[in-house]
């Protein structure tokens, strides 16, 4: 999975979490990785036929979890105590911290220090094997899936975004409708004059570099006049 759900690279935020290779995770997790670089996302999410939905559900946030920690793990110098002061997803939403054992009164932070007390809860769930046991016969509960607030909890990293990087990702997939992965990041401090772009996408197949790099200058046209730059890096999805 790419970018956001396929870049292996190796600096992470808080220590990776494995599926043991050769198991029968490990399988599904590389089944996974084959639909989604397919570019189909529902067939990607798509319980494959015979497997257990709590098992595939369990493989899938394991790896949900590493794809954010090394997502997050590229942006820690710019998401610094003082260039985001609160955690929130423009300036409508503002989150607070709990989790209900060690702080149960929400308290007010900064983006850095609320992405830390939620990437440790996480972790402690993802480390409890009455939820995500090791052992391939270990099948959780039915109910399963309804005990997992940390899918939610997680898509606040996501939810994050500025406007302006909501907008131009918007942009950016009605563009590239073909896109794989799309990944923009405001690293001008918030004030929206500098994004770096990741996008992996089939439009940019057999086209050399420069190329790909005036395609996307040219979907932001509009918009790079108010900009001081981009930061563009571009792929083409690995079948």
């Amino acid at each position: 999975m790419s970018f956001l759900f396929s870049s292996r690279s190796s600096k992470t935020f808080k220590p990776k979490k494995n599926i043991p290779e050769g198991s029968h995770q490990y399988e599904l997790l590389k089944h996974a990785e084959a639909t989604l670089g397919s570019g189909n996302l529902r067939q990607a999410v798509m319980l494959p036929e015979g497997e257990d939905l709590n098992e595939w559900i369990a493989v899938n946030t394991v790896d949900f979890f590493n794809q954010i920690n090394m997502l997050y793990g590229t942006i820690t110098e710019f998401c610094t105590e003082a260039s985001c002061p609160v955690m929130s997803a423009g300036p409508r939403y503002e989150y607070h911290w709990a989790d209900g054992t060690n702080i149960k009164k929400p308290i007010k932070c900064s983006a850095p220090k609320y992405i830390d007390y939620l990437m440790t809860w996480v972790q402690d769930q993802l480390d409890d094997e009455t939820l995500f046991p090791s052992k391939i016969d270990v099948i959780g509960p039915c109910h399963f899936q309804y005990k997992l607030p940390l899918l939610h909890w997680a898509q606040r990293m996501f939810a994050s975004q500025t406007e302006g990087e909501l907008k131009v990702t918007q942009i950016l997939r009605e563009k590239f409708p073909r896109a794989t992965a799309i990944k923009v990041t405001d690293i001008s401090g918030g004030c929206g004059a500098m994004y770096e772009i990741k996008i992996e996408s089939e439009e940019f197949k057999e086209k050399r570099t420069v190329q790909q790099h005036q395609m996307v200058n040219q979907a932001l046209k509009e918009e790079i006049k108010g900009m001081h730059g981009l930061r563009i890096f571009t792929s083409v999805p690995k079948h």
